[in-house]
């Protein structure tokens, strides 16, 4: 035997060493699919103690937070403000998309944001069980290049309307017909939900400070000149 095929024989596996390889390969995928089948039962089941209150509160929080960010850059289609119903919607009773403006890690400043492009949507699953739907994608960077990710999912809606005031009625969709203003004075929310045939309600009203100017109507009295 010459010594080039000492080596050879030396660097090839054996088929003891590949059983055992593959034996690791199994219980190692055994392991992953039992930690990832214990955090599903756990992530169901925390969800299935939430009240209906829970839920409620949840969506008027998540809500409010995103709309009091949000970020409009004139003449710049990629932060245009949309409330899409009906038919305009794709596969959902309705589709909320905005940019916010997101403090990045550690970064508590506003220069430092992120501009983030934020989609909810209102999917009905069956009659009285709507599913609100929460995906974002970041306008620069790395992220602006992939799929948009589903950040947050809230199941167990009877009902959630949301409409949009433009300084003189509310209107249910956005931009309102006829109008070109780009960011709305204020939103309602108002949102029921319900769990095991419990109802709970709850509304709130949020104003969208982007692009819209408060009048102040304090009074000052100025002495006269000396």
């Amino acid at each position: 035997m010459t010594t080039s095929a000492r080596v050879q024989k030396k660097s090839a596996f054996t088929l003891i060493e590949l059983l055992v390889a593959l034996s690791l390969a199994v219980v190692l995928s055994a392991l992953l699919a039992s930690v990832y089948a214990l955090v599903t039962s756990v992530y169901r089941s925390q969800a299935g103690r939430q009240t209906p209150d829970d839920a409620a509160r949840r969506v008027l929080g998540r809500l409010a937070d995103d709309l009091e960010r949000t970020f409009v850059a004139a003449n710049d289609p990629h932060t245009a403000f949309r409330l899409l119903t009906g038919a305009a919607a794709t596969n959902a009773l309705w589709e909320l998309s905005f940019c916010r403006c997101a403090a990045a890690p550690g970064e508590p400043e506003a220069p430092w944001a992120d501009i983030e492009r934020v989609t909810y949507s209102l999917v009905e699953e069956e009659i009285s069980n709507r599913l609100l739907i929460c995906a974002s994608q970041p306008l620069a960077g790395p992220g602006a290049f992939q799929p948009p990710r589903t950040n947050d999912v809230i199941p167990g809606l009877e009902q959630l309307e949301i409409h949009f005031f433009d300084g003189k009625v509310w209107q249910d969709q956005w931009p309102p017909t006829g109008q070109t203003s780009s960011v709305p004075r204020a939103a309602r929310v108002e949102v029921t939900a319900l769990r095991a045939g419990i109802r709970a309600l709850a509304a709130t009203d949020v104003f969208i400070p982007v692009g819209n100017r408060i009048e102040s109507r304090t009074k000052t009295n100025t002495p006269p000149a000396r």
